[in-house]
């Protein structure tokens, strides 16, 4: 089987074989869940070459394009093309597969948890950002440009807005992305949030032809306004886009991305800081309407699964049990019919087990760091607040709610954009693949990891990554995303991974006898 990703903007295609392509559309597959063949990778070939668990044999560092596909054979039967971004070669990344797992060889030794979507609520706010800056670049209500963006939840920042400026089309106006980068410049270099938002601007400039926009005196003037609290006027970004305009450009697709990745920091990172200084709420009702949910939440059932994980719940987990329940019955009741056991006593087995051998839990995510800081330090002062309310005994209570007051408690890794390259986040595998190294497992013990997503994107970066068990968690926008690389799809996110999937840990850890 091969996957697609990205081939044009949303659209897949799986085959069979190389060669052989039938279109697929937002449908979900059936997923067939094997046990690793271990002989898979201890074949070799008449050329020499061995497969994904090289023991010896090593390739020529040159193949022809037949020795290539010869070699590849020996990695498996499942491969994964990823569409890199405008500007890199080559056009497409391949990734082999490993095989999926219907559960984990023992027990965890790692988890693996997207942030947006799967552990907080940030993907309102990311989207909110792309239709903002798709406005301000053409000057069209974005209600009226049918954006279609939840297919895009899980992409690089470089994607969404390639998607956006495709999508757009000839609406999009060339003096309007000139004059929303001004201010967004002007902006980032008063009130950035983090140094590569800096490196950015300046290296942006460069790209545009427009190095000596920060030596302006008009623009450094706009910058003095923008630092002591006023609204920039439009006559003014007027007058500094009239100066520069015919240095700039912006004929090249790279550079209107480049630009327009600006537009949409300034717009993102904005909000978030309204929303971390405690001025969120009229955003909040601007973005999300009088839905009474705050700007950035955890998602459901994330803070027990947390607690739960990390063994500060023990036998006293299953009290948590008929909340969770209840949450698959309003959302969706046809779970709960899968739910054989009882509930209560499925997650008290969990917590005896956990507390014993608590799990390492880290964060995956294309946010960048500062993003991440933000949407996880404000989701687990909600869960903080939450847990007051929690059914467990006073002791454990208080400990979890000083857990959750200090966020980076909950959590032994994170791993965020920073720590790789904009051209590589997901759904390339190379976050994931950051996060197993630097959480110690190596990949003797892939087995015995999980990993959890929202997005077609984020599944396929963990996959590619080696993960056998990587679930789909997706929110009610990624539902339609094809989850043809996810191990299993959790429609009802963390309570069902919980209660019906018990984590996929082995019958025989929970019901020894």
């Amino acid at each position: 089987m091969l996957i697609i990703h990205g081939l044009p903007f949303g659209y897949r295609w799986c085959a069979p074989e190389l060669g052989k392509f039938a279109p697929m559309r937002g449908s979900f597959l059936p997923i067939h869940d094997r046990d690793y063949d271990h002989d898979l990778f201890e074949t070799t070939d008449q050329m020499g070459y061995t497969g994904a668990m090289q023991k010896s044999t090593r390739p020529d560092p040159y193949l022809t394009a037949s020795e290539a596909a010869a070699f590849i054979e020996h990695f498996g039967d499942a491969y994964a093309v990823v569409e890199n971004p405008g500007h890199v070669y080559p056009p497409y990344a391949l990734y082999p597969l490993p095989p999926a797992r219907e559960c984990l060889a023992g027990a965890p030794v790692a988890l693996f948890m997207d942030m947006d979507g799967t552990t907080t609520t940030t993907e309102p706010l990311c989207l909110h950002a792309l239709e903002t800056t798709a406005g301000r670049i053409t000057g069209v209500d974005p209600k009226k440009l049918d954006l279609d963006l939840a297919q895009l939840v899980g992409n690089s920042t470089t994607r969404h807005i390639e998607y956006l400026l495709t999508k757009c089309g000839d609406a999009v106006r060339p003096e309007r992305i000139l004059r929303g980068f001004i201010e967004a410049a002007a902006w980032t270099l008063e009130h950035a949030p983090e140094p590569a938002r800096l490196r950015e601007i300046r290296g942006a400039c460069t790209s545009l032809g427009l190095n000596d926009l920060l030596s302006d005196t008009p623009f450094h003037e706009l910058r003095a306004a923008l630092a002591a609290g006023y609204s920039p006027s439009e006559a003014a970004i007027d007058a500094i886009a009239n100066g520069f305009g015919s240095a700039v450009d912006l004929d090249l697709f790279a550079n209107r991305v480049r630009a327009v990745v600006n537009i949409y920091y300034h717009r993102h990172h904005y909000v978030l800081g309204e929303v971390a200084q405690g001025r969120g709420d009229a955003l909040t009702r601007e973005i999300l309407g009088d839905s009474g949910r705050r700007a950035i939440e955890p998602m459901p059932g994330a803070g027990e699964f947390i607690a739960l994980t990390k063994g500060w719940l023990g036998a006293d987990a299953g009290t948590l049990a008929e909340p969770l329940m209840a949450h698959l019955r309003d959302q969706c009741p046809d779970i709960c019919r899968e739910i054989t056991n009882d509930p209560s006593d499925t997650l008290a087995r969990l917590g005896r087990l956990f507390e014993t051998q608590p799990v390492r839990v880290c964060i995956v995510t294309s946010a960048t760091g500062y993003e991440a800081d933000v949407a996880l330090r404000e989701s687990c002062r909600i869960l903080s607040e939450e847990a007051t309310n929690w059914p467990i005994p006073a002791h454990r209570r208080e400990l979890i709610q000083q857990r959750f007051a200090a966020y980076p408690d909950c959590f032994d890794g994170m791993v965020t954009a920073d720590d790789s390259c904009e051209i590589r986040l997901k759904p390339h595998p190379d976050l994931y693949a950051i996060a197993l190294y630097e959480m110690g497992v190596m990949p003797e013990a892939f087995d015995r990891v999980a990993g959890f997503e929202d997005s077609e994107s984020g599944v396929i970066a963990m996959r590619a990554a080696g993960m056998g068990i990587c679930c789909a968690v997706p929110w009610p926008e990624t539902r339609s995303h094809p989850f043809e690389a996810a191990s299993h799809v959790a429609i009802g996110g963390l309570p069902e991974v919980m209660l019906r999937h018990k984590l996929f840990l082995p019958e025989t850890l929970l019901w020894p006898d």
